[in-house]
């Protein structure tokens, strides 16, 4: 189960309407059950307020103190660059499943970056966004992670599915490429969104681009169009696909006629 861009975007927006009456410091962090961090926050005369992160799931406000283990690694470093910060905003930047969480602290600007994407990644930078610190190590290609260099975005691989435009389909029918992969190297989005509208709208994933008809495609920008609607809106229901007793996965739409299991619920 991967946390998509599009739920990770539904998530910050929760997040954001969670603070935004709020003055919040950071009081303290602590490292959960080896790869979560929880931070703990307070406002004078309200009841504390907790966010975990774990790079490799994603990032969620928690309702409980969860028992912490021994302050050791990581969490000292977040600590030392971060503790009594006042946190001013949630952010992601479009398409990618990274969430920012942006800090004001008496030594300046703050922010973390948490990516949720490999194996993960926490990394504090200052205004200028040089690294002040990181979970992990990097070094590839087109981008290196380490304290001291300047921290870059991966690049970008597709665009914002909530940036989606009718006139996106205009040429389609002029390239050859199989319909799903068409989207998935068009726009930011899950496979299992994909395979969901396809399987809405009758279209095999395979039928390559040139061989859609004028009404496949209309069928096609409707129903993006919709899904488009869902991550906007201000309702905050998940589906929750079962397998029996295992959660097989959460999506922003029902996948009843894409994901092969015995129950499927809707919760808010």
């Amino acid at each position: 189960m991967e946390l998509s861009s599009i739920e990770l975007f539904k998530i910050i927006s929760v997040l954001n309407k969670e603070i935004e009456s709020d003055n919040l410091y950071l009081n303290n962090i602590y490292q959960v059950m080896n790869d979560s961090y929880l931070f703990r926050l307070h406002q004078v005369g309200k009841s504390k307020k907790y966010v975990m992160v774990n790079p490799k799931i994603g990032i969620w406000e928690s309702k409980y103190d969860i028992e912490k283990d021994e302050s050791t690694g990581y969490v000292t470093s977040l600590r030392r660059n971060l503790l009594r910060a006042r946190l001013i905003k949630f952010e992601q930047p479009p398409g990618e499943r990274i969430c920012i969480m942006h800090f004001e602290t008496k030594k300046g600007k703050r922010k973390v970056i948490c990516e949720f994407f490999r194996e993960g990644n926490i990394i504090v930078v200052d205004e200028n966004n040089k690294i002040l610190s990181c979970l992990r190590k990097l070094k590839v290609r087109h981008r290196e992670i380490f304290p001291g260099s300047t921290y870059e975005f991966p690049p970008l691989r597709a665009a914002s599915i909530e940036n989606f435009q009718k006139e996106d389909l205009e040429k389609i029918h002029e390239n050859d490429l199989e319909i799903a992969k068409w989207i998935g190297r068009n726009y930011s989005l899950s496979k299992k969104y994909i395979e969901e509208i396809l399987e809405r709208i009758n279209i095999d994933k395979e039928k390559e681009c040139n061989k859609l008809s004028s009404n496949e495609i209309k069928k096609l920008e409707n129903e993006i169009l919709e899904l488009v609607k869902v991550v906007k809106s201000h309702d905050l229901g998940v589906w929750i696909a079962k397998d029996e007793n295992l959660i097989e996965d959460i999506s922003l739409i029902n996948l009843e006629h894409s994901k092969k299991v015995s129950i499927i619920n809707q919760i808010h």
